[in-house]
């Protein structure tokens, strides 16, 4: 059973991964302000061990207000995940697992997605099914906007352990979670 938004926490190691990895060159001293009066997130401070869920949802907007004026927000958020895991696979442990991931391949990784999502957050649930070659539906439990980060998030994974031609798409979203649709080009 999903634990209500009011019991979602995000862990810090998100929170660091995109402001201090992925965006340190792109922080604004108006994007630390906003993220600490609008989401209550200090980037001044050592960070708490988690966010709650709401808060997030709120720095995932102010970044993008911030970052990608004028970009729709829903491909902006989409691009805020993209742009997240590329920082962490800089990093020293994302570089050793995007080795692991990439002799793994793309379907074996996204099999791993649960795991992956549970690193994250204290609530993640997560519903694979294989369609076909190189096409699965992923439901997860990711509610609000940051459905669209997630989206983001998982398909430049993919790309990042070798998935060529990747599509990616929310096929339908509710209260409970969000269904995200992936193809890429199996390999020959």
């Amino acid at each position: 059973m999903s634990l209500p938004v009011e019991q979602r926490v995000i862990f810090a190691q998100v929170v660091e991964g995109l402001f201090f990895k992925a965006l340190s060159k792109q922080q604004t001293s108006r994007l630390v302000a906003r993220l600490k009066a609008e989401a209550q997130i200090d980037l001044t401070q050592k960070l708490l061990p988690g966010y709650p869920y709401q808060a997030w949802q709120r720095a995932l907007v102010v970044t993008v207000e911030e970052l990608y004026p004028g970009m729709p927000q829903q491909l902006a958020l989409e691009e805020l995940g993209a742009v997240l895991v590329r920082g962490f696979f800089q990093t020293l442990i994302g570089s050793a697992l995007k080795g692991m991931l990439h002799l793994l391949g793309p379907e074996r990784t996204l099999l791993r997605s649960a795991r992956a999502l549970r690193n994250g957050n204290n609530y993640a649930e997560t519903k694979l099914t294989k369609l076909g070659p190189g096409h699965f539906e992923l439901w997860t439990n990711e509610v609000g906007l940051s459905r669209f980060n997630l989206l983001g998030v998982v398909k430049e994974g993919m790309v990042t352990v070798g998935a060529k031609g990747v599509q990616a798409r929310v096929l339908r979203y509710d209260d409970a979670g969000v269904t995200f649709e992936f193809r890429w080009a199996e390999a020959p």
